[in-house]
């Protein structure tokens, strides 16, 4: 359905449907049993692109301290053109499912007074639900990542006053169909541009609630932290074998990641512009991006809990961060 949408539209920066075996049962349900797609070369996915580029970052500042301290910012400059394209491709997909065509499977919807309500109480369900993982969990971590956790749940009484205002919030802006499960392994580097895959979303969500629209920033929110992800990542193959000093590759990753999101950031809010989707409102758009970050944190969180405990202390860091910054008003 969403390849079927970007492809009529020409979309340019996926993988074409080509055609489609489609069942249809009594009822009129329909259900895909073939997908052909156009071929897309490619050098991979963003994810192991991203990983291998801070592997060789974090090697020269070892190898090489001198010739990355003199190059300061320039020493991401290569980096920083991928993550502005990734935005600016990003706001481009987003404004293309803005458009309204007829197809109320797609056509955008303002986002009410009601639909705040909703995505609010589901947040708030979701936070404390997490929590009370969190709380139960905390004395099989390991330190100092139980420390963290300790620092997080202090801060569970400052997550009403973070809310309270993006509750009430009536943000100028259209709902519409977004990706659903967006990171960097969802986008192929392809020469100096990329191509965005897999539009059927979450797999774990069900088939309604993957395409029930919302707004794309979530799909924002879902690259940023996977540029918190990427940066965990490296840290951990910089020091798995125990010669390297997670003390000072951490400002380096940190400020990779500032870097990296900054660019992004702007190569989207460059791209996206107008769009019916995106607020005119910067604060609105910033008070969302909040409200969608505390979503996803506790989504990895409970997630890192149940599937990888050494991975724990990656979306610990987002929520701390997270609610330890100014609310916005």
């Amino acid at each position: 359905e969403m390849g079927r949408f970007l492809t009529e539209i020409a979309f340019p920066n996926i993988a074409p449907l080509a055609g489609a075996l489609e069942y249809e049962n009594e009822g009129g349900d329909y259900t895909t049993l073939v997908l052909l797609q156009g071929f897309v070369a490619n050098q991979g996915d963003a994810w192991s692109f991203t990983l291998d580029y801070l592997k060789r970052f974090l090697t020269d500042c070892v190898e090489q301290p001198n010739v990355v301290r003199e190059a300061g910012e320039k020493a991401h400059a290569v980096y920083r053109l991928f993550a502005g394209t990734l935005g600016q491709r990003t706001g481009e997909l987003h404004r293309a499912l803005a458009q309204t065509t007829g197809d109320p499977a797609f056509d955008p919807e303002p986002i009410t007074a009601t639909d705040m309500a909703q995505w609010s109480e589901h947040i708030r369900m979701e936070v404390e639900t997490t929590f009370e993982r969190l709380e139960q969990a905390r004395g099989q971590l390991s330190e100092p990542v139980r420390s963290l956790a300790e620092q997080v749940l202090k801060l569970r009484g400052v997550i009403s006053a973070r809310m309270a205002p993006v509750e009430t919030l009536a943000p100028q802006a259209m709902k519409t169909r977004y990706h659903g499960d967006y990171h960097l392994g969802q986008v192929l580097v392809a020469r100096d541009d990329v191509i965005l895959i897999d539009f059927e979303g979450e797999p774990s969500r069900s088939l309604a609630e993957r395409r029930a629209k919302h707004s794309p920033l979530r799909d924002v929110v879902g690259m940023l932290r996977s540029f918190d992800y990427a940066a965990h990542a490296a840290l951990r193959q910089a020091t798995a074998d125990g010669t390297g000093d997670r003390a000072t590759f951490l400002p380096q990753v940190s400020d990779w990641e500032q870097q990296t999101r900054t660019a992004f950031l702007e190569g989207y809010v460059a791209a996206v512009g107008d769009s019916p989707s995106y607020p005119a409102d910067p604060e609105q758009a910033k008070a969302l991006l909040e409200l969608f970050t505390l979503e996803k944190a506790c989504y990895e969180l409970r997630y890192e809990l149940d599937n990888r405990p050494d991975w724990v202390e990656i979306p610990l860091g987002g929520l701390r961060e997270l609610l330890s910054l100014p609310a916005v008003r």
